[in-house]
Formats: structure tokens, sequence, C-alpha cells
């Protein structure tokens, strides 16, 4: 599960609680079944296809056949909030507000056809959008200043990540994992996570102490291709993808963030709940100002390792400085400072 449908799980979950009448639509099937195992009784629809082209048009057929009017829609990937204002602008889809969660710097991450692709979702169904939030004012600043008049939404404004932090410290508790002292990180085997940086910055570090990467992705022939090529594979593990990292988090001897580019990275927020020793980069802004994080510049192996080396020997107690932070972002805090902005 990505950072993006994180924030709509623990939303969901937060509603469905709370006794909302929910519905959560997915345009492809269900892989993992991870939202059927952790959230029953909740109603969800999945779209058989595996084609996200195939589940738009399922979409818009789901919703000419159910005229139901919604108060709120939330979606949180650009394409969709997209497709889902121009649903709105076609009377397709009724509704009171539209929220959208802008996930990344489009503008700076993507080049060529994809950004084409991109810019005509903005135009298509942005203005629609009731409330477009972003995950720091620099976010804010670069989707304000690439939007025109016929593509802005009706109000932007920056509302940081949610995080459950009482959740996370429960499934912290599932499981030991079966390794020796080990340094861990996690997320999608892409170019944007800089795992390449991270093996190449551990082949320069001075400890005994094993890598483990968990995630999939594209990457991972090549991944496994440098590891070999580093002389690293009796030391450096990638273990696919982890329903519940909560564990490797918590016992591990330092948790760190390689990632070349972020919108911001929620793994970040899982790491600090768990575990006083935590490195990033500075991938994303709002990370600098974490206080207890080690953080380094990107995409630079030296300073990478360099900061690792001081996580390993750091003794400090950060837990409660990690948990002001995390308090502050949950999941109640978050749906009222939404609310709180469509009130405007």
């Amino acid at each position: 599960m990505g950072g993006a449908e994180k924030i709509l799980f623990e939303l969901s979950s937060y509603f469905h609680q709370n006794d909302f009448q929910i519905k959560v639509i997915f345009i492809k099937k269900s892989i993992s079944g991870y939202w059927n195992k952790n959230l029953k009784g909740l109603d969800k629809i999945y779209f058989k296809s595996n084609s996200e082209f195939k589940g738009l048009l399922s979409l818009v057929k789901y919703f000419l056949q159910n005229k139901s009017t919604y108060d709120y829609v939330l979606t949180s990937h650009l394409h969709l909030n997209g497709f889902v204002g121009l649903l709105r602008k076609l009377r397709v889809l009724k509704c009171k507000y539209q929220i959208g969660r802008e996930s990344t710097f489009v503008f700076d991450r993507f080049s060529g056809f994809k950004l084409l692709l991109f810019k005509m979702f903005y135009f298509l169904g942005y203005s629609k959008i009731d409330l477009l939030i972003t995950q720091s004012e620099a976010m804010k600043n670069h989707v304000i200043s690439y939007l025109n008049p016929f593509s802005m939404p009706k109000r932007v404004q920056t509302i940081p990540n949610l995080f459950n932090l009482e959740e996370a410290i429960k499934k912290s508790n599932d499981f030991i994992p079966d390794f020796p002292e080990y340094i861990v990180s996690a997320g999608r085997l892409i170019t944007e996570k800089g795992f390449d940086l991270l093996i190449q910055s551990y082949k320069q570090l001075n400890t005994n102490k094993k890598l483990i990467i968990l995630g999939e992705g594209v990457q991972r022939k090549f991944l496994e291709e440098l590891i070999a090529k580093e002389s690293q594979t009796d030391n450096i593990f990638l273990l696919g993808f982890v329903e519940n990292p909560m564990p490797y988090f918590k016992h591990a001897q330092l948790c760190v963030v390689s990632s070349r580019v972020e919108g911001f990275p929620n793994v970040l927020l899982q790491m600090m709940a768990l575990n006083n020793n935590v490195v990033s980069t500075l991938c994303a802004p709002g990370v600098e100002s974490l206080n207890g994080v080690i953080n380094c510049k990107t995409n630079d192996v030296i300073a990478l390792c360099d900061a690792m080396q001081i996580g390993l020997a750091n003794e400090n107690d950060n837990t409660d400085v990690f948990k002001d932070e995390l308090l502050s972002r949950n999941v109640p805090s978050f749906w009222k400072k939404i609310q709180d902005n469509l009130m405007v």
C-alpha cells in the first residue's frame, strides 16, 4: 500500500468507526486483499480489470447506473482527482464537496508524454475540486504556480499527512522479525525511492549489521544486479511486499529513507513512531523540521553513508519528540482541518 492509499485507508477506517455511510471504489481488481482483511463490513466495490483505463470507463458506467448524491467524495491521485472532477462537470457524479489530495511534485517529477497526460487531467477536472490538499507549503506553491485559471481548484490548502500512532504501535507487536541486527528501509522499488543510493552507501558503511529493504516494484532486477555487483548478496536482502512492516521498523537498529523526491514520505512517520534512530534524505519539504530525524542531502551516496553512521551511533531518546509530532497528525484532527477549510 502506497502513501496515498494509506491516507484513504485511515480515513475510511475512521469514517467506518464513526457510522458514516461510506463506499470505497477501486478502479482495479483486488491484489493483496488488504482492505478486505483489515476493514471488514465496509462497502467496497472492485472493478475486475487490471487496466486503469478500463477501470475509469467502469467508473463512468457505475455512476450512470447508481444515481446517488454524496456529501463528500475523496480522491488521492492526480488522474483520479481530475477524472472525478470531470464526472462532476458532466453531472455523471453528484456530490456536495469533492476533496482531492496532491501526492507529489508532478511538474518536477515527470516529463514528456506522462506529464502531458497529467496536464490533461488538471485541465479536465481540477476546477471542480472544492478543496485540494497539499502536503507542504512548497507543494501548494508548486501547484498554484503551474495551474491556469481554467484548472484551479476552488481552494488549495496545506494539511500535513495524517498518521495513526495507536494503530502503528499495535501492529508493531504482531511478530519479531527473524533477523540478526539490521538496518531497514521500505518503499516501492522505483527510481524515486533511491534504493540504489542506499545500497552503495551501505557498502561504504562500517557495520556488521544487515540491510533489509521491504517493498516490490519495477527496479527489483536492477537492484538485485547492483547488490551482486557490489558483492553484498550476503548482507543486503530484498524481502518484497510485506503486509505489516511495523515490527521491522520497531526492532531495527536504524531506519532509513533514501528517496530522491517525495511529496512527503509517509513511511518516515511510521519509522518515527517505532524507532529512536531514523535517517532521511531531504527528499520533501518539511523533513528538515522534524526534530530528532537525522537528515542529509538527496542523491548523495557519501552524505547518506555519513548520516547512517551517525544514526548507528545515536544514543538519544527521541520518543517524546517524535510522539508530539505524530499526535498532531491524528486522523480526527486531519478530518476536522478538511471540514474547517470547506466552510471558509
